[in-house]
C-alpha cells in the first residue's frame, strides 16, 4: 500500500470512526430534521467494490431508537436498540439477535451519559468537567485512555483538543454552528473544510498535499441524498478520482418529502458495480483544475480564520 492510498484509507476510517457518536438527528448534517428514518449506504474500494448500510430510526425528539447494520456478503443484519432514560440524558445500547431478542452475553453496553457540548451531543465519556457557567469543557474516558478538552477562543471558534493514550491528536476547530472547520497540528493547518448549503464541499490535507471534494444531490427538504467523494493526488497530476459514494433514503414526518428508493442507489449487491461507477464519474466528476496555488490559498484562508 503506497502513502497516498494509506492516507485515503485513513481518511475513510476517520469518517467511519466519527459515526460512533451518532445518537441524534443533529449528527447527520440535516437542514430539515423532521425525520423518522435514514437509510444510508456507502460504496468504497472500487478496485474490489464493497457496500455497507446503516439504517437509523428516530423518536419524536430526534434521538436514534434503533440502528441496523448490513454489509456486502452478510445475510444477517446487526440490530442495536438505543434505550434512553426519561430525559434523554443517559443511553444504553442493546444488541438484538436474529429473532428480535436481546443478546444476553456481551450484548449490552452503557449506560452512557449524554452531554450537550459546544461541539454537539457526545456520550461514552464517564468523567466530565464543567466551567462556572455549567458548560462542558472536558470529557474523559479513562478506561479507553481518551480525553476531549473544549475551549472557546476570542474569535468564537471552539477548539477541541483530543488526547488518546497520552498522545495529543491534532486540534479540531468548530464554528458557532458546531461545524468542523478543520484541524491544526503544532499551529500548522493540516485539514481545512469549505462549506456550501451548510455541508462541506471540499477539504485539503495540506502536509500531504491531498485534496478532497464532495459533490451532492439534495432532496426537496434541503438534505443531501447523494454524496460523491473525490480525491486528487500529486502522483496522478491532481486529476479528480471518485473514491466513495454515499446515498441516503430519508423518511420524514411529512411523507410528501420522502426519498423514493428509485431515486438513489441503495443495493448491497456490487457484483456489477463497474458500469455504475463509470456512470457516476461521467455525471459528477468535478471540472475545476487544481494548481500549486490551491494549497497555499487554502492554508492562508485557514490561518486567517484562526486569528
Amino acid at each position: 500500500m503506497n502513502k497516498n492510498t494509506l492516507l485515503i484509507s485513513l481518511f475513510l476510517l476517520v469518517a467511519l470512526g466519527l459515526r460512533a457518536q451518532i445518537c441524534h438527528t443533529s449528527h447527520f448534517g440535516l437542514n430539515n430534521t423532521t425525520v423518522t428514518k435514514i437509510e444510508e449506504t456507502e460504496y468504497v474500494n472500487f478496485h474490489k467494490p464493497s457496500a455497507r448500510k446503516n439504517t437509523y430510526q428516530f423518536d419524536a425528539k430526534g434521538y436514534v431508537t434503533q440502528e441496523t447494520f448490513e454489509y456486502t456478503g452478510d445475510n444477517t443484519p446487526t440490530v442495536t436498540q438505543y434505550i434512553y432514560d426519561d430525559n434523554h440524558t443517559e443511553l444504553t445500547k442493546q444488541l438484538m439477535d436474529e429473532y428480535g431478542q436481546p443478546v444476553k452475553f456481551f450484548g449490552k453496553s452503557g449506560p452512557y451519559k449524554i452531554y450537550d457540548t459546544p461541539t454537539g451531543l457526545l456520550f461514552d465519556y464517564p468523567v466530565v468537567e464543567k466551567n462556572a457557567k455549567g458548560e462542558v469543557i472536558k470529557l474523559k474516558n479513562e478506561k479507553k485512555g481518551m480525553e476531549k478538552t473544549l475551549e472557546t477562543k476570542s474569535n468564537q471558534l471552539i477548539y477541541c483538543y483530543i488526547t488518546e493514550n497520552g498522545i495529543q491528536k491534532p486540534e479540531q476547530v468548530y464554528d458557532k454552528n458546531q461545524r468542523l472547520l478543520g484541524t491544526v497540528q503544532y499551529n500548522y493547518p493540516e485539514t481545512y473544510y469549505s462549506y456550501e448549503n451548510n455541508v462541506p464541499v471540499d477539504n485539503t490535507y495540506f502536509i500531504s498535499k491531498l485534496a478532497f471534494k464532495y459533490v451532492y444531490e439534495f432532496d426537496g427538504a434541503g438534505n443531501w441524498i447523494q454524496k460523491m467523494t473525490f480525491s486528487a493526488l500529486p502522483t496522478k497530476k491532481y486529476q479528480w478520482e471518485l473514491i466513495a459514494i454515499n446515498t441516503r433514503i430519508i423518511t420524514y414526518t411529512d411523507s410528501k418529502l420522502n426519498t423514493k428508493p428509485s431515486d438513489v442507489l441503495h443495493t448491497l449487491d456490487v457484483s456489477k458495480f463497474d458500469p455504475i461507477r463509470k456512470q457516476y464519474e461521467a455525471n459528477y466528476t468535478p471540472t475545476d483544475v487544481i494548481d500549486t496555488n490551491y494549497f497555499t490559498q487554502r492554508e492562508a484562508a485557514f490561518k486567517k480564520l484562526l486569528k
